[in-house]
């Protein structure tokens, strides 16, 4: 594969949070936060969900400029891999997906799975990493919290968006996301068991109408996730019945939310 190619695949795994301090695609997906935070674009969204008087540290990176975050890659996106797609510009990186009840439970998993280098990443270096967990269980959802936290990790990410038949068996990803009051109960219970300094962050599909997706989303937020990745396609759009990724949808959760919202 030469380094052409390296490029193109490097860039089909990108996410890209578009900033409307800095970004000149003023027409575009805008991250917006409430007036009272200061120099941000004002939401038009009557919704006032963000109770904090300023972003907080993980906030304030990913708006600090437009950033390429590296999405998570099950079985691939280690150490090396995000240390090589630094290299070609992304600027936040994910771990890969790592199911909680075996993080949680099995100290080989985690050695096997999980490899965050606390001295070579991380916010305070420049190099920040989420690590993102799937699973339905509040109480493996927020031991698996509390380990990743503990291990220098500046953020959680709850997985709701993984469409593959085996999430739908295991209850988690896009499948859990309709289950509103169970994700909040997960979220509050890994909010409450990380430091101050880990974030709570979630990765969503669309849901089968916009209004479901906007509950949904302002459920998370009051709940206490700090940022959101929105894919643009709902569970049933995988595969062969893949199409377009809805953006007007993407917009209209942009618009509304008062959190950095990552548009995949």
């Amino acid at each position: 594969m030469n380094a052409s190619s390296i490029r193109i695949l490097y860039l089909t795994l990108l996410l890209l949070l578009i900033n409307p301090l800095t970004n000149p695609l003023t027409n575009a997906l805008m991250i917006r936060l409430p007036s009272h935070v200061g120099g941000v674009v004002t939401s038009t969204s009557p919704t006032r969900l963000l109770s904090s008087s300023s972003p907080t540290p993980f906030q304030s990176y990913l708006l600090s400029s437009p950033q390429l975050v590296t999405a998570p890659m099950v079985g691939q996106s280690d150490y090396a891999f995000r240390a090589l797609t630094r290299l070609h510009g992304s600027t936040l990186c994910y771990t890969q997906m790592l199911h909680a009840r075996n993080f949680a439970q099995s100290p080989t998993f985690r050695a096997d799975n999980y490899d965050f280098r606390r001295g070579h990443e991380g916010l305070a270096r420049g190099r920040p990493v989420v690590a993102q967990v799937a699973g339905d269980d509040p109480g493996y959802m927020s031991e698996a919290a509390a380990l990743l936290s503990l291990s220098g990790a500046d953020a959680v990410d709850v997985n709701l968006g993984c469409p593959q038949g085996i999430a739908r068996k295991g209850n988690y990803g896009a499948y859990l996301l309709p289950q509103t009051d169970r994700v909040c109960e997960i979220v509050r219970a890994m909010r409450r068991a990380v430091g101050e300094g880990t974030a709570i962050t979630a990765k969503i599909r669309l849901e089968k109408s916009l209004e479901d997706t906007m509950t949904t989303v302002e459920a998370l937020v009051e709940s206490g996730v700090e940022a959101l990745a929105v894919h643009g396609r709902t569970a049933g759009e995988t595969k062969t019945r893949q199409g377009p990724a809805n953006w007007d949808a993407v917009r209209a959760v942009v618009e509304a939310c008062p959190v950095p919202v990552i548009a995949n």
